[in-house]
């Protein structure tokens, strides 16, 4: 790869990984300048980063563009049954699932399976990892462990060492398992798995550590509001207000937040002026989100579009 372009991904690549997605973007958009589509490392590398970039900022549809840019490129640079094709299906997959396609989602993890299987089966832990949360978001908790175990015993991890690993992008695992014993109905043990992802990621990025930090503290508010800890969750809901400020890659957390929070309110005072304040609040931080890709829907799924399904 030529020296610019190394200089230029690294930059880029140094932002998404401080949680800075949008401004990663136009780094890594100024590496396709002169012509994208050109069938190159450059172009596809490209690509590649801006589809991770939309897949953050909750725009899987645009991910999914980018992704099926790279597959191209991809099958006439390496071969379309080259392991590199084997891990943009496994992002291909990823976006589908994102917006709810998991048959789309399996068809491509299948394809990623099978390229892996005629090559070296003991390097498909990211298509196992992305294969986990495609089950959870099929609601198939159990199989979704069954390959999140997989997963980690390709890495020669056991779970404990996942729960025990510093390695902040464990995070996401741990977030992954929690969400899974959820859908189980072991609340208790989902609670543990979020604090300490909550824990994990505010000793990588700080108290106010920016969206996934965010995200694990709405994950746990969740799981507190399902314990009827209401007083609690809406506590942990305000902390994502407080640290939000008015950056764009956290506007989407802050909607969501006063949404939620008006949820929770609702049940601890029947009066309802707090909570019609707390909705027009977040209808209000919807507004402020550029590149909204779905339409505006004032329901608990409808602002739940608004941060991606699931940040590792």
């Amino acid at each position: 790869m030529e020296k610019w372009a190394e200089l230029v991904f690294g930059a880029g690549t140094y932002l998404w990984e401080q949680q800075q997605p949008a401004l990663a973007k136009v780094f890594f958009q100024y590496c396709l300048h002169g012509g994208s589509d050109k069938p190159d490392q450059i172009s596809a590398q490209a690509h590649t980063l801006i589809g991770h970039v939309y897949l953050d900022m909750a725009q899987p549809h645009a991910a999914l563009d980018a992704y099926k840019k790279v597959l191209t490129l991809r099958e006439f640079i390496n071969g379309v049954d080259s392991t590199a094709v084997a891990d943009v299906c496994d992002s291909v997959a990823c976006s589908y699932t994102e917006f709810g396609d998991t048959d789309n989602a399996f068809k491509y993890l299948q394809r990623a399976t099978d390229i892996h299987n005629s090559h070296d089966p003991n390097r498909m832990a990211r298509t196992l990892a992305i294969e986990a949360m495609t089950y959870l978001r099929a609601r198939k908790p159990d199989e979704s462990l069954a390959a999140l175990f997989k997963c980690w015993q390709l890495q020669g991890k056991t779970q404990q060492e996942i729960e025990n690993s510093p390695y902040p992008k464990h995070s996401g695992d741990i977030m992954l398992l929690s969400r899974i014993y959820w859908q189980q109905g072991e609340k208790k043990r989902a609670q543990e798995l979020a604090s300490h992802a909550l824990k994990m990621r505010r000793d990588s990025f700080g108290e106010s550590g920016g969206p996934r930090v965010a995200d694990s503290l709405f994950a746990l508010a969740q799981i507190l509001e399902d314990f009827e800890e209401y007083a609690h969750a809406a506590q942990l809901l305000s902390q994502i207000v407080a640290i939000s400020g008015d950056t764009p890659d956290m506007r989407p957390h802050l909607a969501r937040a006063y949404w939620f929070s008006a949820n929770v309110e609702a049940k601890i005072d029947q009066g309802g002026n707090h909570v019609a304040e707390l909705r027009n609040k977040a209808r209000e931080a919807r507004k402020t989100i550029d590149s909204r890709e779905w339409p505006d829907e004032d329901t608990d799924e409808g602002f739940m579009r608004l941060v991606g399904w699931m940040l590792w």
